[in-house]
């Protein structure tokens, strides 16, 4: 049986759908940012203690880590076949470039290009 095919939407607002289908569970802006910034950078690793500095600025190093954990707790029960779309490590945290997922802006781009 093929993998499940999702695609992330972020033109107008944000949008993610599993064959088609939506997933509920992703109405959280936090948790919609975090997708979409690993997904736009899905072909790096993203450090782990990097990541939550970005999103909590006025926090402390370990409430950021601690609501990173939080949010990939809560984007791994939203994710169908989370295991297979997210590479996730002691030390880094990725969207697998392998991972049947399509983002509306990188097909976009990819349009773009070819059509010069």
């Amino acid at each position: 049986m093929p993998a499940a095919h999702l695609h992330l939407y972020l033109f107008g607002l944000f949008r993610l759908t599993k064959d088609d289908q939506p997933i509920v569970g992703m109405d959280q802006a936090r948790l919609q940012q975090l997708l979409a910034h690993l997904v736009s950078h899905r072909a790096v690793p993203i450090s782990r203690q990097q990541l939550p500095l970005s999103f909590w600025l006025d926090s402390t190093a370990q409430l950021a880590r601690k609501n990173l954990r939080t949010l990939l707790f809560w984007l791994r029960h939203a994710l169908p076949t989370a295991a297979s779309v997210l590479g996730v490590t002691s030390s880094t945290i990725q969207v697998r470039p392998d991972a049947p997922l399509t983002l509306d802006v990188a097909e976009f781009k990819a349009a773009a290009l070819r059509s010069r």
